[in-house]
């Protein structure tokens, strides 16, 4: 019998065999594209490039000239749209896939620019230049320094030795600062404390600003708020050993199984393993690895949508886990058993890219705005519970000619705002 080989990956350490029965270095494409390695060598070399070019490769002179020389020697055009050979070739694969010379995936067009510049119906050459001009400044306001970015980054060192890690980086975004900036891994961290949102005057955009200017950079931007460094910290680090690929046990989703669980055993496992805690749900499913519940989803009926449209509320792996394809596993559990025509998510964008979701085949349709909550102390209160018209008979403390965030101050409230959420849908 011929001996199977087995090899260790050098991303994840997870031990794992490949279909040729040959040693590997990785276990997966994902893997290998984490690699810290790999990354700074990638991205050293692309900085060599856009030295040399002066700039992104499709704005420089040498290469359009390069581009059209090149068309003109091979097709006596200077456009590749206008060869007919061309023209002709791209109509015929159009028909092989789709069934239609004329196929344009308009839909996969309008997410991805909306993922990466808030609207469907931007023109990127004019969107380049105002974005560009919109954050080559920034208005950043001295604050007192926060223990808390410091931890964060004292963890991440931790758990990547001789990470490349830069602290108030400001070169990303022209001038704009990022608390921690990680270029091996296309990441940033903003962490917000309480102190920054009592005496600062940003507006309420000002976060989501960055995470907009970021992602066009092909970096993703994480904020980490003092709340919850403080009283979720171990949910929070588990996100980042996630983010970097590190810390994880890894479980096989060909051993996990799907079923619905009662609502107790749900609260529990939401309050110690997601970010936002448990919520109200009316089907609640969980994925186990043979008797242990490593994974649980939180769904609803759309509260305005119609009759079989159903909401995803909470998604959340056991922390420090990792069962690559078990969401998509209860999201296929889910429609068999609730045969639902729609299925609707708003992913907290303060942690979260949506990414999971783009595999799992949902489409990004849009963005909510940045909304706010309060904090004091260890709790965190909805601002629902907060409208001005009723502060007189809940506050200790309250002025009638004061805004209703100057009422809450004056009680030891800190007014905290998100990022928003992104919205995905799956048609079934």
């Amino acid at each position: 019998m011929k001996k199977i080989k087995s090899s260790k990956c050098k991303t994840c350490n997870t031990v794992f065999t490949n279909k040729y029965n040959n040693p590997g270095t990785y276990c997966g494409y994902a893997c290998k594209n984490r690699d810290p390695e790999l990354l700074s060598k990638s991205n050293l070399k692309r900085k060599q490039t856009w030295d040399v070019l002066g700039g992104h490769p499709l704005n420089s002179p040498i290469i359009k000239a390069k581009k059209k020389a090149t068309m003109l020697e091979r097709y006596n055009v200077a456009h590749a749209l206008q060869s007919k050979e061309i023209y002709s070739k791209m109509s015929s694969t159009k028909f092989k896939r789709y069934g239609d010379s004329s196929f344009n995936n308009s839909p996969k067009g309008d997410s991805t620019r909306f993922i990466l510049y808030g609207s469907s119906f931007v023109k990127v050459s004019t969107f380049l230049d105002k974005h560009i001009e919109l954050y080559s400044s920034w208005d950043e306001e001295e604050v007192n320094p926060s223990n808390g970015s410091s931890e964060v980054a004292n963890f991440i060192r931790s758990i990547v030795p001789n990470i490349s890690l830069i602290e108030k980086d400001t070169s990303l975004l022209n001038g704009g600062e990022l608390d921690i900036f990680l270029p091996d891994f296309n990441l940033a961290i903003e962490f917000v404390d309480n102190y920054s949102q009592i005496n600062s005057s940003r507006e309420s955009s000002f976060h989501v600003k960055k995470t907009k200017a970021c992602s066009w950079r092909g970096v993703e931007l994480i904020h980490i708020t003092e709340y919850d460094w403080i009283n979720r910290v171990d949910i929070v680090k588990s996100i980042l050993r996630c983010k970097l690929g590190r810390g994880l046990t890894n479980l096989d989703i060909s051993k996990c199984s799907v079923m619905e669980i009662p609502s107790k055993v749900k609260k529990g496992f939401m309050q110690t393993n997601h970010i936002q805690g448990n919520c109200r749900s009316g089907i609640n499913l969980g994925l186990f690895y043979g008797e242990i519940l490593v994974g649980v989803m939180l769904l609803n009926r759309s509260k305005f949508g119609e009759v079989g449209q159903f909401e995803i509320l909470r998604f959340s792996l056991l922390k420090d886990y990792s069962v690559e394809g078990g969401f998509s596993k209860m999201v296929e559990f889910f429609k068999a058993q609730y045969v639902p025509t729609l299925l609707i998510s708003y992913i907290n964008r303060n942690y979260s890219s949506g990414s999971m979701y783009s595999s799992s085949g949902f489409i990004f349709t849009g963005f909510t705005k940045p909304d706010y909550s309060y904090i004091k102390g260890s709790h965190s209160y909805p601002k629902q519970m907060f409208s001005k018209r009723i502060l007189n008979s809940i506050l200790p403390l309250f002025n009638k000619d004061l805004t209703e965030k100057e009422n809450m101050e004056i009680n030891g409230f800190v007014r905290v705002f998100n990022t928003g959420s992104l919205i995905f849908t799956l048609p079934t």
